[in-house]
């Protein structure tokens, strides 16, 4: 056969195949159910690479109540349309795949799908966000969630789970403000999605082999306002900010539980200043104020000197432990010292060191 008869055979092929396909998804649509699935097996056995066939048979399977033949059957697509990075349709397929495993009281394979699902919703493009279709899907996903609930689905030990493979990640705060640094090479504005909820954080990172990461930090210590939290991409890292809903307030840990909440209730908020019946040596330090006034010190310096614009890098970059040192160091000696070892600084008051030949002086 030469190569045009060739080309007309698989062409003839091709439209055979199609037209089995097309007539299940028209008995489909009549709810012919048991028809339709006799098309779609018809065109899975001339072509079994095709997920849409595997898809469409998972639905009929669904209608007629046969369970475990469409969760079999929508798997196998799944497989398929992962194959081809076919994002939307992997939400769609996992939600529903969820949905019949909730159904077949398989609850812990149906949390996964969930996740699966809700993490490709929530990292799709953002431009997406503001349709209705986006809030249609969303709703979907929500009503999911409430189904595995009922069924007596442990979504938050799954979490506590995945916490255990989150990345490295550290978290300081100010008065306005909690701020999480996440750990992470490598990444670009589209690799990057962040969901801000009430009491809620979810970050989604893409890899290189597309896979998806979901880190959540959940219940939060307090309440946030999410229009005002953002992120930032850094060169080792993602900066996550939390606006705190209740300024002032000290977070004792970044996720809330039985004993940071006692901890909470056995602290208070301390002023700037102290009042005159406090002794200022051994009162506690408002260090979100401290912190402002060595941000600013430092954005002066930056602009004078490159021994200063290096010492700005290394407290912008710093974990929390050393943002600490560096901030008590500096203020209780009068700026003569600036320590990055916070297990020195930490024994006690600072002295001031003035330059030699030089007396310090109070101006109380």
């Amino acid at each position: 056969m030469d190569r045009t008869a060739q080309h007309k055979a698989h062409n003839g092929f091709t439209e055979i195949v199609n037209q089995q396909y097309q007539e299940g998804v028209k008995e489909f649509f009549y709810e012919d159910y048991e028809k339709a699935i006799e098309c779609f097996t018809k065109a899975i056995s001339e072509d079994n690479n095709n997920a849409e066939y595997y898809i469409k048979r998972g639905f009929s399977f669904k209608r007629l109540g046969m369970v475990l033949d469409a969760i079999s059957d929508l798997k196998i697509g799944l497989t398929l349309v992962e194959n081809n990075k076919e994002l939307d349709n992997i939400r769609r397929v996992s939600s529903v795949i969820s949905e019949l495993l909730i159904e077949s009281k398989q609850l812990e394979e149906a949390i996964e799908y969930y996740k699966k699902s809700k993490a490709l919703l929530v990292g799709s493009n953002n431009r997406s966000k503001d349709s209705a279709s986006y809030a249609k899907k969303m709703q979907n996903i929500e009503a999911l969630e409430s189904k595995l609930k009922s069924a007596g689905a442990k979504l938050s030990d799954v979490k506590n789970e995945a916490a255990l493979h989150r990345p490295k990640y550290e978290y300081y705060q100010s008065d306005d403000f909690v701020i999480i640094d996440i750990f992470h090479k490598n990444l670009n504005k589209d690799s990057v999605r962040t969901l801000f909820e009430l009491n809620a954080v979810s970050v989604f990172i893409k890899n290189a082999d597309e896979s998806i990461v979901e880190i959540r930090f959940t219940p939060l210590f307090d309440n946030i306002v999410a229009e005002k939290s953002s992120f930032k991409i850094l060169s080792t890292k993602l900066e996550i900010k939390l606006a705190k809903q209740e300024c002032q307030r000290f977070w004792v840990s970044l996720e809330k539980s039985a004993k940071t909440e006692e901890a909470q209730n056995n602290t208070k908020l301390v002023n700037d200043y102290p009042s005159s019946n406090v002794n200022s040596s051994t009162r506690s330090k408002n260090w979100s104020a401290i912190e402002n006034e060595i941000d600013r010190e430092l954005a002066v310096n930056e602009e004078n000197s490159d021994l200063s614009s290096l010492f700005s890098k290394i407290y912008r970059d710093a974990d929390d432990d050393t943002r600490r040192a560096m901030m008590k160091s500096y203020i209780e000696s009068n700026g003569t010292t600036l320590s990055t070892n916070w297990k020195d600084v930490a024994k006690g008051t600072v002295e001031t060191k003035p330059p030699q030949g030089m007396i310090p002086k109070s101006y109380k």
